[in-house]
């Protein structure tokens, strides 16, 4: 398995990997522009970097390109994080609430996000937000992916689904077409993920205006008008706490579309 973190203008904010434990990261490689590579080495040597083509424009098609290189190793499970993350693990007494994690618990996150890969197409990691509502669930079905994103490179390959789909919300294109084809997709939910910021600089926010954010609404609403609702949402922090154009995603009616075509 692979494990990757798209990187860009945050050679000195990698969040992600200074949670990692010695033995993840060594294992991990952070792909960057090569442009970038000087700046990313010079404040961590130790740290396995990845050129990207300069072409290759946008988390959607940086995405791909990971995909395509582990395809070329044939390697078929990839599980990519975003760069500024921090992980939490259910308190034993107390489910609903959390506790910093150990090595252990980071490394037992990627074995079971391997083994639960060789059964299903999509494995990611349950977001803290919201988290304490379902405590008792180890692993949630077919539901919203978030940050850490486990892959099945051949069926997706297998599929012809492509992040090259989508510049933004890519992740929830990839998701949607693998449930409306009768994949099911799941979340850890014994660990869970959180992010210091959404749209801080560097990353994605290099591009992703409100304006895009919009168009990328109303053409995921256009390729799965079923299952996607555009609305209008009051952003807390990024944009200057302006309202954006978001969706609304019906996850598990996605899934069971598939079935009822079938029957």
């Amino acid at each position: 398995m692979i494990i990757a973190i798209p990187s860009s203008g945050r050679a000195t904010r990698q969040t992600t990997w200074a949670n990692l434990p010695p033995s993840i990261a060594a294992q991990t490689h952070v792909f960057v522009y090569e442009r970038e590579r000087p700046a990313y080495k010079a404040v961590n040597s130790s740290m396995h970097l990845k050129s990207v083509p300069a072409h290759i424009q946008g988390i959607g098609a940086k995405r791909q390109f990971i995909l395509e290189e582990a395809r070329k190793c044939g390697v078929t499970k990839v599980v990519m994080l975003d760069d500024d993350l921090t992980f939490a693990v259910r308190r034993k007494d107390r489910p609903q609430l959390f506790t910093t994690p150990v090595d252990a618990d980071i490394e037992l996150m990627f074995e079971d996000i391997k083994i639960n890969l060789s059964h299903l197409a999509h494995v990611g990691v349950s977001p803290r937000e919201g988290a304490n509502r379902n405590p008792f669930e180890k692993l949630l079905m077919n539901t919203r992916p978030s940050r850490i994103l486990g892959y099945r490179v051949d069926i997706l390959e297998q599929e012809n689904i492509s992040f090259g789909d989508m510049n933004l919300m890519e992740d929830f294109y990839i998701s949607l077409s693998l449930l409306t084809r009768g994949h099911d997709t799941a979340n850890l939910n014994w660990i869970v993920q959180n992010q210091q910021g959404s749209n801080t600089s560097g990353g994605c926010s290099q591009y992703r205006t409100m304006e895009r954010q919009a168009e990328a609404s109303l053409a995921l609403h256009k390729k799965f008008p079923a299952f996607v609702k555009v609305v209008t949402k009051q952003t807390k922090t990024a944009w200057g706490g302006q309202e954006r154009t978001d969706v609304i995603i019906s996850w598990k009616k996605a899934r069971a579309s598939f079935n009822a075509i079938k029957c």
